[in-house]
């Protein structure tokens, strides 16, 4: 019987082996066909394979075995080999020529060992009689051919072998002792680069070298290799050279040919590809694939001016602190630095956010497509290069509102040291960045200056440096009035000492003043104005309409701010009244 690896296919081969002889004959040519139909990296189901040698396609059964390329690749000649045994075959009956194995070792210089390994890679034979009545493994010129041209290296290869004589070897050792002197830990690269020079294949060498320890144990060519690294280790030199420290240094330290580092550098860095979640706000085009061009081509010239460069954005978030410089030389010089960045047009602005997380969604498609534990390097190669030019984009939209948080930070300086609230600002910038909604009718601007009134009014060490603006009369009189718990005191003064900068990008003059009048915010304003809300009635005198169109113009406003603030800000900003 035939030696196959595979369970379902051994029974199969069971059935095949006690049909007509007609069958049988049909069931070889179909192992070949069916061996140049599959692919390299694919699985197949049995059903396929059964369909393709007998004609007769199995009921689907879940779960349904799936048999890997490298299985077929040796079961099917066995398969084929094993029922050419019990039929009738003659090297006559093929209008080509055949080749024995010997015949077959000999026209490309290998021996018959290096032959069956090639059986078992794939090359396909028929038992067959010869001329001299004897019956033997027969190879067809059609099926070298295929062979050939799908393994022309190793075929290469295996005809450049040769015995390895004693000279050769007494120049090999001396080479190997000369490279053990100078560089006792690079014993890989010393085997490549003998190997190279005398044209011999890694394994040679490699033996070489053990033949020569085990004459002298007591003093090895070179240092014994250090035990496998553990997972903890290997993160570390990760962390250790995107810190910076060079390759030599670990090289060093960790006893570890170059080679072998950045080995561990490249694993490190795609499992953390593969393990970074990628979250990105979803538009229901993202699906439809004739979108494509839709969100990476711009259309109409939009970013004809706009250069979106590689420069690190650490690099424009960095504040000195370099103390020969005063507080306002080191603003001044961070502010006109951001200057340099150009305020995006609310074209550009929703087709960047758009294509930003456009590159997420395919990213994370991506992503979840590689195999864990057997990931693509071409595949991890494409996500390597996604996540650059995401993380490029990130920092462009980053560094083109850095201005809004010093603008809003300007408003607050009077209570926070002007370079923390620019720090703060900037981290809130970076979260709104990645949740901001780019279909929803709302500038960035808007959206990003609520993130930055909410970060400021998290700052928690204010209350220690100034208790008294924490706990004005003002603001004891609002929270009895609005019945606001302690630690919310702080928020609501800070979140409505900024409702300005809300209200200036999302409403109109008169909503504004409805808004302002009717809930009581007037004295936040920088003019006159009464912090007593008034009535409907009483704004319509003022602004010389009636009740009812006052009435409709809140609800108007509100509604356009409930569209840019979450329900917990709504009713921060909004007291319910």
């Amino acid at each position: 019987m035939a030696k196959l690896t595979t369970k379902s296919l051994s029974d199969l081969y069971k059935q095949a082996a006690y049909s007509p002889e007609k069958q049988r004959l049909i069931q070889i040519n179909a192992c070949e066909t069916l061996l140049h139909l599959i692919q390299q990296n694919k699985s197949y189901p049995y059903s396929f394979i059964c369909y393709h040698l007998t004609g007769y396609k199995p009921k689907f059964k879940k779960n349904e075995e799936k048999i890997p390329y490298e299985t077929l690749l040796r079961d099917l000649p066995a398969y084929a080999e094993g029922l050419s045994r019990t039929c009738e075959l003659s090297s006559k009956d093929f209008n080509q020529k055949v080749y024995t194995a010997n015949a077959l070792a000999k026209r490309y210089r290998v021996n018959a060992k290096t032959i069956a390994r090639w059986r078992d890679k794939g090359l396909f034979g028929r038992y067959m009689s010869f001329p001299d009545g004897r019956k033997r493994l027969g190879f067809l010129a059609s099926s070298i051919e295929y062979f050939v041209q799908l393994n022309r290296k190793k075929i290469r290869q295996s005809s450049q072998f040769r015995k390895i004589s004693a000279t050769e070897r007494e120049l090999i050792e001396k080479r190997l002792q000369k490279w053990s002197q100078r560089c006792p830990n690079q014993r890989q690269i010393a085997i490549i680069r003998t190997a190279r020079k005398f044209n011999r294949c890694l394994e040679t060498i490699r033996s070489i070298i053990q033949q020569v320890d085990a004459k002298d144990s007591a003093t090895p060519l070179f240092s014994t290799r250090a035990s496998h690294l553990s997972s903890e280790k290997q993160l570390a030199i990760y962390k250790a050279y995107k810190s910076g420290t060079p390759v030599q240094l670990l090289m060093k330290e960790y006893q570890r040919s170059k080679s072998s580092i950045y080995s561990i550098i490249n694993t490190q860095r795609y499992a953390h590809l593969l393990n970074s979640p990628i979250e990105y706000m979803h538009h229901a085009d993202f699906d439809k694939p004739s979108n494509h061009k839709k969100f990476i081509v711009p259309t109409d010239g939009i970013l004809d001016n706009l250069v979106i460069d590689h420069k690190p954005l650490e690099d424009c978030l960095a504040i000195s602190h370099n103390p020969s410089l005063k507080p306002l030389d080191v603003l001044d010089t961070y502010v006109q630095d951001i200057g340099q960045h150009e305020i995006l047009s609310a074209k550009q602005e929703t087709f960047l956010f758009a294509k930003y997380n456009y590159l997420k969604y395919l990213a994370k498609q991506l992503q979840s497509s590689i195999s864990p534990s057997n990931p693509d390097g071409k595949q991890l190669r494409h996500l390597r290069l996604a996540m650059a030019e995401i993380n490029d984009l990130k920092s462009f939209l980053i560094r083109s509102n850095l201005r809004l948080v010093v603008s809003t930070a300007r408003k607050h300086e009077k209570h926070y040291d002007m370079l923390e609230l620019i720090s703060e600002g900037n981290i809130a910038i970076m979260n709104a960045v990645e949740k901001f909604d780019f279909s929803r009718e709302v500038k960035f601007s808007t959206y990003a200056t609520w993130a930055i009134i909410r970060r400021y009014a998290t700052l928690k060490t204010q209350a220690l440096k100034a208790p008294a603006f924490l706990v004005s009369e003002e603001m004891i009189e609002v929270e009895q009035n609005l019945r606001i718990k302690d630690s919310n005191v702080l928020e609501v003064e800070s979140a409505r000492r900024s409702l300005d900068s809300i209200m200036d990008e999302t409403l109109e003059e008169r909503e504004k003043v409805v808004v302002y009048e009717h809930y009581g915010l007037a004295s936040f304003l920088s003019g006159p104005g009464q912090r007593k809300a008034k009535s409907f009635n009483q704004i319509g005198k003022i602004l010389g309409l009636s009740k009812e169109r006052v009435r409709q113009i809140e609800l108007k406003a509100l509604d356009k701010l409930r569209k840019v603030l979450s329900g917990d800000e709504f009713n921060t900003l909004i007291p319910q009244n």
